[in-house]
């Protein structure tokens, strides 16, 4: 995230910065040198000197980052990419209430001190910030948006029962099936986002129907940048809707077919957090003396339908959730896992995934959001499995750290 400059030879000055913060804001941190004119006698002595341009130093610039987070972050992700055979994992933390980026990391690592001797500068190498420069295909966390779709326009309600759902449906020239095999059930709309239903979460997405759903996608921010300005960062992968086919309507409202940012989810889950306003993220504090305030938010959700996407989110880190492995003891967590194929020339991986988790606590007063992403883990790859148990840790030490105050009975026996 900070970068690096370019490579000068020896004794010359730093260059000037060509990746991250150090780039984005060069010229700030850099200054201006200024410009003079002296005259010289014939013997070399200093007649006169005028100065035509005053020398401007260079300013600090300050980030929203705290660094003990950071290195928290950086821990448990690179514990993570260990003991998952994980090829990289991303991981944001932010302050739902004003879009503050508290940590932004990423794993494996490289020591800033040494980024010279760096030989692999590409965009899957070390040197790459995934959270904001990576797509990825989202899988479930991306069910909120179908949800947050149908609430708001009254076709379905928290409890209202979907009968005789069945293990696998037709969209278009694809079959979508639910994660492990069963007869038909009958979920209600709480219970299809806790159970991660794909066959339940496209039921509600074709009674919402393509051009409403483009309305929500393009209202959560996706298909553009979140507006950090930083270098290299990617909008992501939308379709437009009038180049859906007719399996579409199947695919994109389970996260399959689009492209996102780990930075775009969290901005997602962030507006959720919020109460349903959402707050462009922000990672720069102050330049200089000049204090960086946060940018005026906007209502996505009502809060009526807010507090409902809530409560329904909370059930997905209960016992009979996909995500109960990031519960976090003495807390109430809202959250949601995900689990996406990797696409690969025509069609998906079915050896390389990316799983994650994004979520935020106490659920109904939410002081901190974090997000993870783990690409291509070995063996179990399911976002409940592998990044839910990387948000208990980082959440189990912010609760600490932060001095947020409980909001549930500690029951070890559950967690």
């Amino acid at each position: 995230m900070l970068g690096y400059t370019q490579v000068n030879g020896p004794g010359e000055p730093a260059g000037p910065g060509v990746a991250g913060i150090e780039q984005q804001f060069n010229r700030v941190l850099t200054g201006r040198p200024g410009r003079q004119v002296v005259v010289h006698d014939p013997i070399g002595q200093t007649l006169e000197t005028v100065k035509l341009q005053r020398p401007i130093p260079g300013r600090d610039v300050t980030l929203t980052l705290d660094t003990a987070i950071q290195a928290k972050v950086e821990s448990i992700l690179a514990q993570t990419v260990k003991s998952s055979g994980a090829k990289w994992a991303t991981g944001i933390v932010l302050d739902p209430r004003t879009g503050s980026i508290l940590a932004m990391a990423n794993a494996p690592g490289y020591d800033n001190n040494k980024v010279h001797d760096q030989t692999d500068f590409s965009q899957a190498g070390p040197t790459q910030n995934h959270a904001l420069v990576t797509t990825f295909e989202p899988g479930s966390t991306y069910k909120v948006v179908t949800f947050s779709a149908a609430l708001s326009a009254g076709l379905i309600y928290p409890h209202m029962v979907f009968h005789n759902l069945p293990w696998k449906i037709r969209v278009g020239d694809k079959f979508i099936h639910d994660d492990v095999w069963r007869k038909p059930v009958s979920y209600d709309a709480t219970q299809i986002l806790q159970k991660s239903s794909n066959v339940g979460t496209d039921t509600i997405a074709q009674m919402v129907g393509r051009p409403l759903l483009m309305q929500w996608i393009r209202r959560y921010g996706f298909g553009r940048p979140t507006g950090l300005g930083f270098p290299g960062e990617t909008q992501g992968i939308v379709t437009p809707g009038r180049d859906w086919t007719a399996s579409s309507i199947g695919t994109i409202p389970i996260g399959q077919g689009i492209g996102v940012t780990a930075m775009q989810m969290a901005s997602m889950y962030q507006a959720i957090a919020n109460g349903g306003v959402m707050v462009p993220p922000r990672l720069v504090q102050a330049v200089g003396m000049h204090q960086v305030p946060p940018r005026r938010g906007h209502r996505v959700l009502s809060p009526e339908v807010d507090g409902e996407l809530v409560d329904m989110l909370g059930t997905v880190v209960q016992d009979g959730g996909t995500g109960f492995k990031a519960s976090i003891c003495g807390y109430s967590v809202a959250g949601k896992t995900g689990t996406a194929q990797k696409p690969i020339p025509g069609g998906y991986s079915t050896t390389d995934y990316d799983a994650s988790f994004v979520g935020f606590f106490p659920a109904h007063d939410p002081q901190v959001e974090v997000m993870i992403v783990v690409d291509s883990p070995r063996g179990n790859y399911f976002g409940g499995a592998v990044a839910a148990p990387a948000f208990e840790q980082i959440g189990t030490w912010l609760a600490s750290y932060l001095g947020i105050r409980p909001d549930k009975p500690c029951d070890r026996s559950v967690n």
